[in-house]
């Protein structure tokens, strides 16, 4: 079954810190026209800037040659971010948050990830390679407005697409940032 979802944007930029002002600055934008609170918007844009610090520091190792792509969508009450790079494809089962006990600089955006978001993970490798990992994050309706009246279409969310960067399945997510599918903090879709 297809799920309406509507992109908010879709940027394609190389994958240099740099580019990172612009990915934040257009997910800013699109939050702020949805009424997400501001709390809610710094959230995201932590989760999705550590993704995209990810890509920018490991993705492409010294080349620095390669594209990001970073879509946002509304796809029935949630807002999802795919976020797609082009380098070898990699191993989710060594992406892992390191132990909070273990105290040094670095190191957390994967628990951040994990913190901030509903669900979060590789899906299968898109056509032509790369990597894609998956964030979903169930939206807040801005006080005094009831379902509906944002614009959010009211349907669950699936992860069937019409467009997504070179996805359109999903799978059962196994508490790892497996390439099985999506899941929450609690291991589940």
């Amino acid at each position: 079954m297809k799920t309406q979802s509507n992109l908010l944007f879709s940027l394609r930029v190389p994958a240099q810190a740099d580019r990172l002002r612009l990915i934040r600055a257009s997910t800013r934008d699109a939050l702020s026209a949805l009424g997400c609170s501001p709390e809610w918007t710094r959230d995201m844009l932590i989760a999705i800037d550590e993704a995209c610090q990810n890509v920018v520091r490991h993705a492409y190792g010294d080349n620095f040659a390669g594209d990001m792509v970073v879509e946002a969508r509304i796809m029935g009450k949630n807002l999802e971010i795919l976020l797609r790079d082009f380098a070898p494809c990699i191993d989710p089962a060594t992406v892992k948050p390191r132990d909070l006990d273990d105290i040094r600089p670095g190191g957390l955006g994967t628990h951040f990830i994990q913190e901030v978001t509903d669900l979060c993970g590789f899906l299968e490798p898109p056509a032509g390679g790369g990597n894609l990992f998956r964030m979903v994050k169930s939206l807040e309706c801005p006080p005094g407005d009831g379902p509906g009246e944002t614009g959010v279409d009211e349907q669950e969310s699936a992860h069937e697409q019409d467009s997504a960067p070179g996805q359109d399945s999903n799978g059962s997510g196994d508490g790892t940032f497996g390439r099985e599918g999506t899941l929450g903090k609690d291991g589940t879709e």
